[in-house]
């Protein structure tokens, strides 16, 4: 189902389900590991002294000659005590990195995700001549993430379990990407997406307060269930700057924040983005084999979308 979010009047920020699609049904079974996990090796360790010449190595524009001599005295001391005992210690895991990474990476860290920790990723430009492009190069986006999606389901990986999906076809998103378009023309309130830009207790408070709805709550538990975001946007300008570092420096603004709520900013759930003007990418963690899989979409069809294989690039 495609929702849209807006903001209604006095009583306060209501999530309003405006936009229905047709519906995926989903029969989740079993989450137990499948034959294939269970033989799956364990996380290697690296090697204690790479880590540490990789660490000096890293260090070293930012030290003295004095400093560096300490920094490394102090690592062999690291490799023959603390580091000796704790790379045994990390062995006997068969994921050393994952809860550490969780923690580290992603829970401990309160400032906004946009910008400070999640990276974005610059598609090949493309050149949507009418809305329609736009929308079509949106549902095969979308059907690049279910088949994505379809490989870890065969699977079975662990945080997944089996999944039995009845998936819609390209001409059946671009139908309800047209409804989701139609409509929101209509919408004149503030979206709250741009809530989840925020510092992570300030939008955890936020979504606390949203909850005290029924109505915020299923939109909210959609939101969550779904697989991505898609977020149709109007142009950015991309084919009027002159230079191709300009576009590029454009591109990168509306990928990573929508270039500030003035601009697209707030048509937001931070996750994937494609504007009218033919300019694509999305913000991610750590998907990097899905980016792979979304950046096949285009395959250059004669007469519709062209693609420049040198315009993609991290962010």
């Amino acid at each position: 189902m495609l929702r849209g979010l807006r903001i209604l009047g006095p009583r306060g920020s209501i999530l309003e389900p405006y936009v229905s699609s047709l519906r995926v049904s989903c029969n989740y079974t079993s989450a137990q590991p499948s034959v294939n996990l269970q033989k799956l090796p364990q996380l290697p360790v690296p090697k204690l002294n790479d880590t540490l010449k990789k660490y000096l190595k890293s260090v070293q524009p930012f030290l003295n000659e004095e400093e560096l001599a300490k920094t490394s005295s102090l690592l062999k001391e690291f490799e023959a005590g603390v580091g000796f005992t704790g790379k045994k210690e990390l062995k006997k895991h068969l994921n050393w990195l994952e809860d550490w990474w969780l923690n580290t990476a992603y829970l401990e860290y309160r400032d906004p995700v946009t910008v400070y920790s999640s990276p974005g990723l610059v598609f090949p430009f493309q050149k949507f001549n009418s809305q329609q492009d736009q929308l079509k190069y949106a549902a095969k986006t979308i059907l690049a993430a279910l088949e994505y999606k379809s490989l870890i389901d065969k699977y079975s990986m662990l945080m997944y379990g089996e999944v039995i999906t009845k998936r819609l076809n390209e001409n059946q998103i671009v139908e309800a990407l047209q409804k989701v378009m139609d409509q929101s023309a209509e919408i004149t309130s503030d979206c709250v997406g741009v809530l989840t830009s925020e510092n992570r207790d300030n939008w955890a408070k936020a979504y606390q307060l949203l909850c005290k709805e029924s109505v915020n709550q299923s939109s909210l538990r959609d939101v969550e269930r779904s697989l991505l975001v898609l977020c149709l946007d109007k142009s950015a300008g991309l084919w009027r700057c002159s230079t191709v570092d300009e576009r590029f420096t454009l591109a990168a603004a509306h990928t990573i924040h929508g270039a500030g709520a003035d601009n697209n900013g707030a048509n937001r759930w931070f996750d994937k983005t494609i504007q009218t003007s033919g300019q694509l990418g999305f913000g991610l963690f750590q998907i990097r084999p899905l980016w792979q899989k979304l950046y096949k979409v285009p395959e250059n069809e004669p007469g519709q979308l062209s693609a420049n294989g040198n315009a993609i690039c991290f962010l």
